[in-house]
């Protein structure tokens, strides 16, 4: 939900991941689904492995850890044999947001990547006083998000008052 297209993007986009859980079992109660969306989880990092062992690369990017208990057991595998980076969007898993018992499990799971990217000078020394002092940070400031198709702030009626905001309004 919320990620654009990639039609007509120079690479191919495959989504591998809570086919069921986003799909028709969408409509299940999240005491359900949720357990279906991990399970869903589970098998597309392990897919993920067999894929990289068919078709070796020399760096795994990982962008979030959605299921950090999870997510850190296969960057532990992985790393094994191949480097791994993450990238730390937040200080604080989730954004502090509440989350099921399972996403609170490994909260200190990217400690088991081999290098760390950060958006902020801020958070990349949050993170080496929580522990990341032997990691390699990297700090990257996030690109601008694209505005949504059809989207013209002309259109807004008068008088519009302006509001710069760099990240996300989130309850």
């Amino acid at each position: 939900q919320g990620e654009r297209s990639f039609a007509g993007e120079p690479f191919r986009f495959t989504p591998r991941c809570y086919r069921l859980a986003e799909g028709a079992a969408a409509r299940l109660p999240e005491r359900l689904r949720l357990p279906l969306k991990a399970f869903e989880h589970l098998l597309a990092l392990t897919a993920l492995e067999r894929r990289l062992r068919r078709h070796p690369v020399d760096v795994v990017h990982w962008l979030w850890l959605a299921l950090p208990v999870l997510d850190g057991w296969m960057l532990r595998r992985l790393r094994r044999r191949i480097a791994v980076v993450l990238t730390v969007h937040d200080r604080e898993p989730f954004q502090g947001a509440a989350v099921s018992r399972l996403q609170r499990r490994g909260r200190e799971s990217w400690k088991a990547a081999d290098a760390l990217v950060a958006h902020t000078e801020q958070a990349a020394a949050y993170l080496r006083a929580a522990g990341a002092d032997t990691h390699e940070i990297l700090v990257v400031p996030h690109p601008p998000l694209e505005l949504p198709a059809g989207f013209e702030p002309s259109a807004f009626a008068a008088p519009v008052r302006t509001l710069v905001l760099f990240g996300e309004l989130k309850p």
